[in-house]
């Protein structure tokens, strides 16, 4: 952010702060209660500039903390409970305009473990062709949501655990073009572990289709040689030859 930027968001959140009563740091943000600045309340009354400087704040609180599990906890206990109501009621007004606030809910939501409300928020933003806020280098929400899924589903894979419905839900909007995922490396991921989990489910036909489409999407390095192989051979098929 330039210093001219910097300033005017600077400039905004004191404004805005004379607006809104003063609210006890303790009750309303775990990042910020070290600090003597009011905490900034939205609501779905504030205009833009309130709610882009309440929306700063969150997210500087978000980046003051470096503990992975206690930026999940600060979105799952007082972001995502804070910014619903506003989320909810920009929807329900019909409104479509460029709205940073809705891109970031659905996001943490996912981060947060609600990952089918994430979904579904996600689509939303998506159908109103919300931008990507500045600091992310993807160059959409659909690309942020599916790796945030994949990520997740890695993690659920390696544990031993399901990664339904919502793994198959992301490929689904995938496949159909619903969601436009151009990343060849995360496309690659993506399907490897779809086949990864039709593997050990003995699925060796879905297997195959899947790991096929790891190579597809990402050729030079897709990993998934030796696994697609192994498929292949109990089936009694041909080997996928490789350069």
């Amino acid at each position: 952010m330039s210093l001219a930027k910097a300033h005017k968001a600077a400039c905004l959140a004191a404004l805005a702060a004379t607006k809104i009563a003063d609210q006890s740091a303790a009750d309303n943000s775990g990042a910020a209660a070290n600090s003597n600045t009011t905490i900034i309340i939205p609501a779905a009354s504030h205009p833009q500039d309130v709610l882009m400087a309440a929306l700063k704040q969150d997210q500087d609180a978000l980046h003051s903390l470096t503990d992975v599990k206690k930026k999940i906890a600060l979105k799952k206990e007082q972001l995502i409970p804070k910014w619903q109501p506003i989320i909810e009621h920009y929807r329900e007004s019909g409104a479509q305009h460029p709205f940073e606030p809705l891109v970031w809910f659905a996001i943490w939501m996912v981060d947060a473990g609600q990952i089918e409300q994430g979904i579904t928020w996600a689509d939303y933003a998506i159908a109103q062709h919300q931008k990507m806020p500045e600091r992310f280098k993807s160059a959409n929400l659909e690309s942020v949501i599916t790796r945030q899924v994949h990520d997740w589903a890695l993690e659920q894979f390696k544990a031993g655990h399901s990664a339904e419905p919502y793994l198959t839900q992301v490929v689904e909007r995938i496949e159909s073009n619903q969601w436009l995922v151009s990343e060849r490396a995360l496309m690659g991921m993506l399907f490897k572990l779809v086949a990864l989990y039709a593997e050990k489910e003995k699925h060796d036909e879905k297997a195959e289709s899947y790991f096929l489409k790891a190579v597809a999407a990402n050729p030079e390095k897709h990993g998934v040689k030796g696994a697609l192989h192994r498929v292949q051979k109990n089936l009694n098929k041909p080997l996928t030859e490789f350069k």
